[in-house]
């Protein structure tokens, strides 16, 4: 979806700064649209510090952007963590079958092999 500038959506805002059962966005959400616009902003970060003020949001903005850019960090690695432990058990159950299959054919073969001796003594 797009957003008008300066705005965030509110899935955006959680996977960046979590998330909790009373939820930060939706106090700050003023119009409740569901995206907290600049304003929006503004008001949440003065409300954190108790300033006012452009001056606070220079400060604040390079802690929030170091921990925008950490979550986005730790949701890259847990992408990448989720991709391999797929690609492990799609091993592991390939490998898995391949044993069944390989257990099923020793199966097969040893019981041809008893069939093959019950005739010999039969004979």
């Amino acid at each position: 979806m797009s957003t008008p500038s300066g705005s965030i959506e509110k899935a955006d805002f959680e996977a960046i700064f979590g998330t909790s059962d009373e939820s930060i966005f939706d106090d700050f959400d003023e119009n409740k649209d569901g995206l907290m616009s600049e304003s929006e902003w503004g008001s949440y970060i003065e409300a954190l510090t108790g300033q006012k003020g452009p001056a606070i949001l220079d400060e604040a903005m390079p802690y929030w952007e170091r921990r925008a850019r950490y979550r986005l960090d730790e949701k890259e690695k847990y992408s990448e963590l989720e991709s391999k432990v797929a690609r492990v058990t799609e091993i592991a159950i390939a490998e898995r079958k391949e044993r069944e299959e390989a257990k099923k054919e020793l199966e097969e073969a040893h019981s041809r092999l008893n069939q093959d001796e019950a005739k010999v003594r039969l004979d």
